[in-house]
């Protein structure tokens, strides 16, 4: 007879000190100065040994709601804002983090008050990573990779305002800047970055609040059907708001005001956005007194608008030197934090929510360790594609979860306890092979 134990997880040491309550209770100790001091530490091992240069280094913000109770004044960075997650009705916190482009290593993050917008941490988060990145580099050609939330003119001078100066490259509204927007689509020209994507864009020199700066101008066709799209679930929204004013208009039993001016202030509040005034056509039968509307979409302005409007993002730098190839390939990259993001709100693995914490010491080391464990994620990640296995952080977990230790214990009369133990694997699939093989040769025998 043999007998099959199978373990998940072996605990070594005292188990009290393994409870949650336990783990708990150190976080009191634990100073933000101290979590910097860490993750400069990590950041500077990593970059050193990997022989990364973080020349260029993508910046992005996010948010994650809480459940910490209104009538809590223990939390100070707790507070109400936009959530991304839609739950405007919970308190929130922020989360600021730097990451470099080769293999997207987070290096400094910065959690703040939830109620404070990007373009106004921008500033202060600024001053932070000068202070600390000289911890672990000595690279002062530096360029920071960011969207248009960050984007301002006293932002854009506090990049230069002192040293060391940082250079940009950085998403930027087009409504500033419309001449743009009448660039032919035949002057356009096709970019390959990356190996194998192709971007139609426009390169020009242009001045920008004061500063010349590199302006590419990108179309993309999935941005414009998306954004299509949109224009015409609007547009089918305010027609039917208008069919229904029309009906109020023509019921004598209605209730509302049939003023011209009234009548006028609900029209305007109907297609208010997304270019309804320009493309609804709309004849009002009355004079003081409006008795009834006439409208229609005019189809060939909303083609119009279109062309000219939808599937275009425009991005600045002031890297005049580096090729449109170049800069493109830095922007390109702005996605891999945002991927980071969507792990950190994986309700299974890394997901800093729920964060079961009032009290702004804990949350900040709960959200350093769930972006530690993304970091040793990144990291095995690199080791797997370097071994020509490539796959994503989520399916990385996924699959070493199922690998299990087996002790298999057989009858033996010479044994002490008249069994033998044996340890071993669980059967596992071709492709958990495959990363325990990686993880033996790669990992477990090095010691640097």
């Amino acid at each position: 007879m043999t007998i099959l134990y199978f373990s998940d997880i072996k605990i070594l040491g005292d188990p009290n000190k393994t409870t949650s309550q336990h783990f708990w209770s150190q976080m009191n100790g634990i100073e933000e100065k101290m979590l910097y001091d860490a993750e400069d530490a990590i950041a500077e091992h990593i970059l050193g040994y990997y022989d990364i240069n973080p020349d260029k280094l993508a910046l992005d913000y996010t948010n994650y709601f809480t459940y910490i109770d209104s009538n809590n004044d223990k939390s100070k960075i707790a507070k109400r804002g936009h959530n991304k997650q839609k739950r405007d009705d919970l308190r929130q916190f922020s989360l600021g983090l730097v990451t470099s482009k080769e293999l997207a290593i987070p290096l400094c993050s910065y959690v703040y008050e939830g109620n404070i917008t990007d373009v106004s941490a921008f500033p202060k988060y600024l001053d932070l990573f000068r202070t600390r990145i000289g911890h672990y580099t000595d690279a002062t050609d530096i360029t920071l990779i960011y969207d248009n939330g960050s984007v301002s003119k006293k932002n854009l001078l506090e990049l230069k305002s002192r040293e060391p100066q940082y250079h940009y490259v950085c998403a930027f509204s087009l409504s500033c800047y419309k001449e743009l927007l009448d660039i032919p689509m035949d002057d356009y020209k096709t970019v390959s970055i990356c190996g194998d994507k192709d971007i139609l864009c426009y390169r020009t020199t242009e001045d920008i609040w004061g500063e010349k700066n590199e302006c590419i101008l990108i179309y993309s066709e999935d941005l414009y059907n998306g954004q299509y799209k949109g224009l015409l679930t609007s547009t089918r929204r305010k027609e039917q708001e208008l069919k229904k004013l029309k009906e109020q208009l023509r019921n004598p039993k209605s209730r509302i005001s049939k003023a011209a001016s009234a009548i006028d202030a609900r029209i305007k509040n109907i297609i208010k956005g997304d270019f309804g005034e320009s493309i609804f056509e709309i004849n009002k039968i009355g004079i003081r007194i409006i008795k009834d509307i006439d409208f229609s979409v005019n189809y060939d302005i909303m083609e119009e608008i279109c062309n000219k409007h939808y599937g275009k993002r425009l991005i600045i730098t002031d890297r005049f030197t580096w090729t449109t190839e170049e800069i493109l390939e830095a922007y390109w990259g702005q996605s891999d934090i945002e991927k980071i993001f969507k792990d950190s709100k994986n309700g299974h693995h890394f997901s800093v929510q729920p964060q079961y914490h009032w009290t702004d010491s804990k949350v900040r080391v709960h959200t350093f360790c769930c972006l530690l464990g993304l970091l040793l994620t990144s990291i095995l990640k690199k080791e797997l594609s370097d071994s020509g296995i490539k796959m994503e952080n989520k399916k990385i977990i996924d699959t070493l979860s199922g690998i299990r230790e087996v002790y298999v214990l057989t009858p033996d009369k010479k044994s002490k306890n008249d069994f033998s133990v044996e340890k071993k694997l669980d059967q596992m699939s071709l492709i958990q092979q495959d990363i325990w093989s990686v993880l033996e040769k790669k990992v477990y025998c090095k010691k640097k």
